[in-house]
């Protein structure tokens, strides 16, 4: 949705008078294609700058091929980036149990888990997981409902592909009609939506993704609590999934999924600075992380344990990646 997103922005620019050939855009599918195009770029004297999002490997990979390239430009290239990685919630003892849970829920489902700030591992106090923590997240989670992108009343969709108009070779339904709606909506009684129309340029590999890594939680001995499952008999729908993990270094704890994949690690009271240090060693950084929090003088020793640990950091505010102007009090970078 990127991809189209950008598209149709070019399209009102067009439209509203913008020279021809101005902007060039140039989709391609993922993989040696992408690198092909980009080499070629990077090559060219004239080059002056690179503004990126996506993976950690392409984008080491590109300022690598700037670097090496620095004699053959006339200036010097501006290189700015962005990457992802597991996002974090941590729920100290002292957090407002329905705020954090709806925080993480957020952050954990919307967009179907697609968004590269989205949350992916929750760290909750015992404490509360065992008092109203988990019922709260689990019966919330029970509400959300799926279905169509054209239909408003629904939380969630299908999973997407990453590219747009390259997906088509790839993806079954991607070339599906853009206005493509249904007037029917899912059964109450129904997990899925079976009778809704196609939602376009859903993915088959995102879809299979999010639920290999379910079978991964399961094996190294998870629970699955909700979801855990889909349906790709129309669209590629992934259930919203919570699951449960003894094990804080589990594959659905220490890699990204990009899907609707919550994993949760219940810890001890008393190993709260324990927690911090575990959750700023498991992977090498995330691009979003949060704290819930009533306690000054815990949530201050959690910032400075965590200070090297995501590039947006909030208190009490669901990882989310907004711009801070337009967040709650607490947010920082």
């Amino acid at each position: 949705m990127a991809t189209y997103s950008s598209w149709l922005v070019l399209q009102i620019l067009l439209e509203a008078g913008l020279p021809k050939n101005v902007i060039q855009f140039l989709p391609t599918p993922n993989g040696d294609a992408t690198i092909s195009l980009v080499d070629r770029v990077l090559e060219h004297r004239m080059f002056a700058g690179l503004h990126f999002t996506g993976s950690t490997q392409v984008f080491r990979h590109l300022w690598k091929k700037i670097g090496n390239n620095i004699d053959k430009y006339l200036s010097y290239p501006r290189v700015v980036g962005e990457t992802g990685g597991k996002n974090f919630q941590l729920v100290h003892p002292s957090a407002d149990v329905r705020a954090a849970a709806i925080g993480a829920i957020r952050g954990a489902f919307e967009y179907q888990g697609q968004k590269c700030s989205a949350l992916s591992r929750l760290y909750v106090a015992k404490s509360l997981w065992d008092g109203d923590f988990k019922e709260t997240l689990l019966s919330e989670v029970a509400k959300i409902s799926q279905g169509s992108v054209s239909e408003f009343q629904h939380f969630m969709g299908p999973v997407m592909c990453v590219a747009f108009l390259s997906c088509s070779t790839r993806c079954p339904g991607a070339n599906a009609d853009l206005a493509l709606a249904s007037s029917r909506t899912p059964s109450s009684s129904s997990a899925f939506p079976r009778p809704l129309a196609l939602s376009p340029h859903s993915s088959q590999a995102s879809y299979d993704k999010c639920l290999s890594y379910v079978e991964k939680a399961k094996q190294a001995g998870g629970e699955v609590l909700a979801g855990g499952s889909g349906d790709d008999s129309t669209g590629f729908f992934v259930q919203p999934t919570v699951i449960l993990t003894k094990d804080p270094l589990s594959p659905t704890m220490t890699d990204e999924i990009f899907g609707p994949v919550l994993t949760v690690y219940v810890y001890e009271d008393a190993k709260f600075e324990e927690t911090c240090s575990l959750i700023d060693t498991t992977t090498t950084y995330a691009l979003t992380g949060c704290i819930f929090s009533n306690d000054r003088a815990a949530t201050v020793k959690a910032t400075a344990l965590l200070r090297y640990s995501a590039g947006n950091y909030y208190i009490n505010v669901r990882p989310c990646a907004l711009p801070l102007d337009l967040e709650d009090p607490g947010s920082s970078s």
